[in-house]
């Protein structure tokens, strides 16, 4: 999976179901998608937080896109502060959280792995994760670049979000080498939130600050 900006329950739930998990960062960069921006619950509804990244970094890596402004992480801050303070685990888990987002992150992929490797840790997943820039493995067409991360680690089946089974399930090079694909259906847990009717698909940090360190066990339960 692409690394995501404060990504939502059903990707740390795909990274503590499967035993290595995959961090595509050198793919190409896309434009007002889920690796730059992400949603959390305010008194007014769902907040957009995005990480400002202009169109013309549309033909870069993801781990070729700079951060140059950095004032923006302040602004959202500011706004995870005053959306969830009154939050029962917001001293526990805030210092954290925020201790990361003040990192001097040079790239966007590095911010949002650095996120998503603190997350992992707080909720105590063991899942060993790879950037697949660092497995050095010559780019090709899509279904034939995650089969060669998958040989690279002697993978024995391959665990794919549902959105990938278009362009999967007929590959050749999954097929022709009895590597089996799994597609995992995630279905969305309802947990407790400071809003009086549920919201779901937010950013993780919604449930956290909401349940602490239950949430792990809120996770496996839209296994």
């Amino acid at each position: 999976m692409q690394p995501t900006y404060l990504s939502w329950i059903g990707y740390f739930a795909l990274i503590d179901y499967v035993d290595k998990f995959i961090l595509l960062d050198d793919v190409q960069f896309s434009y007002q998608s889920w690796q730059h921006r992400n949603k959390i619950l305010t008194k007014s509804g769902a907040l957009w937080l995005t990480v400002p990244c202009g169109k013309s970094n549309n033909k870069k890596l993801l781990n070729e896109v700079n951060i140059k402004d950095k004032f923006f992480l302040k602004k959202h801050i500011k706004s995870i502060s005053q959306s969830y303070e009154k939050t029962f685990f917001f001293k526990n888990f805030s210092n954290q959280l925020f201790e990361v987002m003040n990192k001097k992150n040079e790239y966007l992929s590095e911010l949002n792995v650095n996120l998503i490797l603190m997350i992992k840790d707080y909720l105590q997943i063991k899942t060993k994760l790879f950037k697949s820039s660092e497995l050095e493995i010559k780019k090709s067409s899509k279904d034939q670049y995650l089969f060669d991360i998958c040989q690279s680690l002697n993978a024995t089946k391959y665990v794919s979000p549902p959105g990938s089974e278009n362009y999967l399930k007929n590959s050749n090079f999954f097929i022709k080498n009895n590597l089996p694909i799994e597609y995992f259906d995630y279905k969305h847990p309802v947990y407790d939130q400071i809003n009086e009717n549920f919201v779901s698909h937010l950013s993780i940090i919604d449930l956290i600050f909401n349940n602490g360190k239950k949430s792990l066990e809120i996770i496996r339960s839209g296994f």
